[in-house]
């Protein structure tokens, strides 16, 4: 076992260094191997927080692997499940982003992130803290309440406890059975995609084998195309609201005839087919 930690250029002054040494410290009372990793993020183009997780992850992968360790074991409890499904209700996500947190996830060469803590809140987390002799300590980004997750934070989450005491376990028992109809989804996107005819830059389908299916199931068919026509890139962009704005048109009239640009891929809509292709001018519905 070794505790790792990642440090990235998002946060300006003396305290990201403050946070390393403390957790530097912890490692050394508890005679564990200590190893940090540095990521810079701030000139990249895109959403800088988003950037930041996926750096820090594969730098906390790349330090599991180095150290012979199959699993990452991170801190984030039932708090941050609640506001991570609050921050997607808002963006209109469906039950695969409303599902939050999982418990594990695969990072990739043989290391799997996991997530022990999603049932204990983050009261419940400091008092372990207190109880074990160790101050806390908060990441000073935290209170800022123009970042939507402080607002939700300081400002939602507070109230849903005091309406709903058991609001944890209440949102991990609902995360499950969203996990559960994500699944199922998944399951029935998988069989239609094996119907589809597919190229590495385009994927169709006969309208028909769509168009009799539900339009959460429709749309994971076409988010799943798009990432496979666009080799990745930009899928993680794409609305569950534009996906189910295509998903209605191929429901729909069937002389209704349309084509959408969703990240980088063309979607043509004709009277007979569905056709998902790579496209070098994306543009989001």
């Amino acid at each position: 076992m070794v505790v790792g930690h990642v440090l990235h250029d998002l946060r300006p002054g003396p305290d990201p260094e403050a946070d390393r040494d403390a957790v530097r410290e912890l490692s050394g009372r508890l005679s564990v191997p200590f190893l940090e990793a540095r990521v810079a993020v701030s000139a990249l183009r895109g959403n800088p927080e988003g950037l930041a997780r996926a750096a820090r992850y594969r730098a906390l992968a790349g330090m599991a692997r180095a150290s012979g360790c199959r699993y990452v074991a991170s801190a984030h409890h039932g708090d941050d499940l609640i506001e991570t499904m609050l921050m997607r209700l808002l963006r209109g996500a469906g039950p695969g982003g409303l599902g939050g947190l999982h418990p594990k996830r695969v990072l990739g060469g043989g290391v799997t992130l996991v997530r022990p803590m999603l049932g204990v809140s983050r009261g419940d987390a400091r008092e372990v803290c207190r109880a074990a002799g160790w101050e806390w300590r908060e990441d000073a980004s935290n209170a800022d309440a123009t970042r939507l997750r402080a607002a939700i934070r300081s400002r939602v989450v507070p109230i849903l406890k005091e309406l709903g005491p058991t609001l944890v376990l209440r949102a991990g028992i609902t995360r499950e059975l969203l996990a559960d109809a994500a699944g199922l989804i998944g399951d029935r996107a998988e069989e239609l995609g094996q119907r589809a005819r597919a190229s590495p830059r385009c994927v169709e389908w006969t309208r028909s084998d769509l168009a009799a299916e539900r339009a959460v199931v429709v749309g994971e068919v076409l988010r799943r195309a798009i990432a496979s026509v666009c080799e990745g890139r930009g899928a993680d962009r794409v609305s569950a609201r534009s996906l189910f704005q295509v998903a209605s048109v191929i429901r729909g009239d069937v002389h209704n005839r349309k084509t959408f640009r969703l990240a980088g891929a063309e979607i043509m809509i004709t009277g007979r087919g569905v056709q998902v292709r790579a496209s070098d001018s994306p543009q989001a519905v």
